[in-house]
């Protein structure tokens, strides 16, 4: 007897098993890491970019990070009196999944030396000085309040012939944020067709991590003291034959960090708006 045939629209199904298999294989090779950073960031309101691709001005070629989030605020009511302003923040992200802990090493900074103008930016016609923005940097940074800085991170039980993944990944968003501005809709053409209106676009690359991540200080009596934490800021070092920018202002974030450090950001988008929104109308 011969088989009966399949009706028309019917769906194929995973076996249970397999869909174990493949569930478990997406998990181990990182793919789940950043499906998970992507849904946090659109479950907070924040669009998304995954496999965002720039221009290594170095290797001369098209690369890919693992994700970029942005989100804007701008107040409709002031469309075309030229009065009308737009702010754009963008997380360039790279993420990594790790069953060893990564190790912070960090030194005293004091708590003045918060954020500045670090990162990637572009502005047109802002009805204030860059500068009168800084404090609200500062203050809405996730070092605010912190005595430290990180710099430079050791993942706990690596084998010494294995590659550092945390200052490749850097190394990478860093290169994004570089390149981020470099689209035609950043062009000093398109800046001028803002006219009288105001536009401002922040980058901030962080690296987030899919594990565990502990600070690691001396005690005053040199004694080694470590320190579970879900961030760990940087002033990263970025400086290659193409880009001699200087530094970054980069973040590592732990995927159960990173709502926080949404909020965090969310903070400053509407501090800073609210702060330029109140110089552009006074």
């Amino acid at each position: 007897m011969s088989a009966k045939p399949k009706s028309k629209g019917t769906k194929p199904k995973l076996s249970d098993d397999l869909a174990k298999r493949i569930s478990e294989d997406i998990q181990k090779s990182g793919f789940g890491s950043e499906m998970s950073a992507m849904k946090i960031f659109l479950d907070a309101g924040w669009g998304c970019n995954p496999g965002k691709s720039y221009f290594d001005h170095d290797e001369k070629k098209i690369r890919e990070i693992d994700l970029e989030a942005y989100c804007g605020k701008q107040d409709w009511s002031l469309e075309n009196k030229g009065r009308n302003i737009l702010f754009e923040y963008h997380v360039l992200a790279e993420v990594k999944k790790s069953e060893r802990p990564w190790i912070v090493f960090s030194h005293e900074a004091g708590l003045g030396s918060c954020d500045g103008w670090d990162n990637p930016y572009v502005n047109w016609n802002l009805p204030c000085k860059l500068s009168d923005i800084s404090p609200i940097l500062a203050n809405t940074s996730t070092r605010h309040e912190l005595s430290w800085m990180g710099y430079n991170i050791h993942e706990a039980f690596k084998e010494p012939t294995q590659s550092s993944r945390w200052y490749s990944a850097a190394v990478s968003v860093c290169k994004a944020c570089a390149d981020d501005f470099n689209h035609e809709a950043y062009s000093e053409d398109m800046l001028k067709g803002w006219g009288k209106d105001t536009f401002l676009a922040m980058a901030n690359p962080i690296v987030i991590l899919d594990g565990i991540m502990v600070r690691a200080s001396l005690s005053k009596t040199a004694k080694v003291q470590l320190e579970q934490i879900d961030f760990a800021p940087f002033i990263f070092e970025f400086r290659t034959p193409a880009l001699k920018r200087g530094s970054c202002r980069l973040d590592i974030v732990t995927l159960a960090g990173l709502p926080h450090f949404i909020k965090q950001t969310n903070k400053r988008i509407e501090k800073i708006y609210a702060f330029i929104h109140d110089r552009k109308l006074s």
